[in-house]
């Protein structure tokens, strides 16, 4: 519960500022290095998952079907921020796209929308 309290008093200070991903076309089966900035606030690199959500896109640039997976942070990118590293696996052909979010992490949450907060790019 204290973890709880913390993490949604801290919440307001959790964004994303920046994605950073090749565009282009790739082929089926090959993959694509993604790269995002976040701000935490005060809170640690513990405290929060930094996901990878990738797949299609469908006619209105939405993702029709989605692969989530954790980005691995890749140190601080300022004294502010932490950058965080990914790979896209296109699995898939036809027009593939990817964001970010940031959720948070505990290992006696039953998923990461049981609190209801994410952080979008």
């Amino acid at each position: 519960a204290a973890w709880k309290a913390r993490v949604r008093e801290a919440w307001h200070g959790v964004h994303v500022d920046r994605v950073d991903g090749d565009l282009s076309a790739a082929d089926v089966g090959g993959s694509r290095a993604v790269e995002a900035v976040v701000a935490l606030g005060s809170l640690g690199p513990d405290d929060v998952d930094v996901q990878l959500v990738h797949g299609s896109v469908g006619q209105a640039d939405e993702l029709t079907s989605s692969t989530i997976v954790s980005m691995t942070p890749a140190g601080p990118a300022d004294e502010d921020h932490a950058r965080y590293t990914g790979s896209v696996r296109t699995d898939h052909a036809g027009r593939y796209g990817f964001t970010v979010r940031v959720v948070p992490r505990h290992p006696d949450l039953v998923g990461p929308a049981e609190m209801g907060l994410a952080a979008w790019a």
